[in-house]
């Protein structure tokens, strides 16, 4: 599943997830969540954090306090049997959705368009030259800078 929150052509915050699965379906999940919230200065490029694009300085604490709410308001939606709704909102808000880009596919250099998001959370992609692409998680990389 793609991972990375991007604002402005920035990563800003990136998310891992570990499923135990059975019968086809997911059992549990522990997630992982790091946000760049105060830092202003970055080795990588392509990084920033919240308060260097919005010039608001962000308290640790509170934002921690808030996130299990969000995340739980996502999942009673889930359990209450809107997933494909849910997951077409994911799908509508992918990063670089249903526009060319460059990415890194093994040892090739791709040209390719995000179409979306498999339920099993690969990413689904569409080359120049029309190959359907499915991707688990580390077979394919969004190749930066991005223009």
């Amino acid at each position: 599943m793609p991972n990375d929150l991007v604002i402005e052509q920035h990563k800003v915050s990136g998310m891992l997830v570990e499923y135990t699965w059975a019968d086809n379906r997911v059992q549990s999940a522990i997630v992982g969540i790091g946000v760049n919230l105060n830092q202003l200065h970055f080795d990588w490029p392509h990084a920033s954090s919240l308060r260097a694009l919005t010039g608001k300085r962000f308290a640790p604490l509170k934002v921690l306090a808030q996130l299990p709410a969000r995340i739980e308001s996502y999942y009673i939606r889930l359990r209450s049997g809107h997933r494909a709704a849910l997951h077409q909102e994911y799908c509508s808000r992918l990063y670089r959705i249903n526009e060319p880009s460059q990415f890194q596919w093994g040892e090739t250099e791709i040209t390719a368009t995000i179409t979306g998001v498999s339920l099993t959370g690969k990413l689904q992609l569409i080359t120049e030259e029309g190959r359907h692409l499915t991707c688990a998680l580390k077979e394919i990389s969004l190749r930066y800078p991005i223009g």
